[in-house]
């Protein structure tokens, strides 16, 4: 059984003298165990409204969502448990931080659950190891840290819930390359330990590249694109159509096979290109 699923989803809200101005439309997928899905689109195409519908902050206007085989707003008054199964950190983290100290706003979730103080403070140290949090920043004030930090932290307040789908909005917008790696270093280890769903917005497609196994491609609240992210970046001209790119190694690639013709011009990991590019160079000196 696939842990979500959408069926026919819609959102709209009504925009005035009768029109509905929809935020997605009619989306139909389902998301299996373990997986990382990418969410890619150009600004407008309906990710963040994605992200809460599946999150239970907001109810389908048409369709349901399912979590485990079961429609998140058949019962409203269970809503705040799918708060606690589906976890969403936002794109900016400071609209998340709001208590004194970093290990009170990691710990916020936990209480909420109604655990016992020992099980929150094993949450809190678990969660703040997972999100690269050091113990000493534990008792500084969240307002204090850098932007990578408060990342973190916001990362870490939803770790702490232990949800079986994890949902990160632009969790590496405005990092420099070293942060930007350590969130995702800190990110990858958490799924291979928990083996959960994780959901992951963004617009930089290199990580996009090198994270998911399977990507969607949304565009004017439509779901152009399911598919892995081989599959989805070979289409570099539907991709170019929505106002999107490909990642750049695979621009790089595809140049070096123009000049070569013996290069892999589908690449879209790193790694997969400096083997490739060893291989040429070892072909070129035979």
């Amino acid at each position: 059984m696939p842990v979500i699923e959408a069926e026919n989803v819609s959102y709209s809200y009504n925009g005035g003298a009768g029109f509905d101005i929809f935020r997605v439309k009619k989306m139909n997928f389902s998301i299996e165990k373990n997986q990382i899905i990418g969410v890619i689109g150009h600004t407008g195409s309906g990710k963040s409204t994605l992200a809460q519908l599946l999150n239970g902050l907001i109810k389908p206007t048409e369709g349901k969502i399912l979590l485990n085989g079961k429609n998140l707003w058949e019962d409203f008054s269970n809503i705040r448990e799918v708060h606690f199964k589906v976890g969403l950190t936002f794109q900016y983290p400071e609209h998340q931080l709001f208590k004194d100290t970093v290990y009170d706003d990691i710990a916020f979730g936990p209480i909420n659950q109604g655990l016992s103080k020992q099980e929150v403070n094993t949450r809190v140290l678990n969660a703040a190891e997972f999100a690269g949090i050091s113990k000493d920043i534990l008792q500084r004030s969240p307002f204090d840290l850098s932007g990578g930090e408060k990342r973190r932290t916001a990362i870490a307040g939803i770790i702490a819930i232990d949800p079986e789908v994890l949902i990160l909005d632009e969790p590496t917008s405005g990092l420099d390359p070293i942060g930007r790696r350590e969130i995702l270093e800190s990110i990858y280890n958490y799924h291979n330990k928990k083996k959960n769903v994780i959901i992951f917005i963004s617009h930089i497609m290199e990580d996009i590249a090198e994270m998911c196994d399977k990507v969607m491609v949304l565009d004017k609240g439509n779901l152009e694109m399911f598919d892995t992210p081989m599959k989805v970046f070979s289409n570099s001209s539907i991709l170019s159509n929505l106002g999107l790119e490909v990642p750049q190694i695979t621009r790089i690639m595809k140049i070096v096979h123009q000049r070569t013709h013996t290069s892999d011009e589908t690449i879209i990991k790193i790694d997969d290109a400096i083997r490739n590019i060893i291989k040429i160079l070892d072909m070129k000196r035979m």
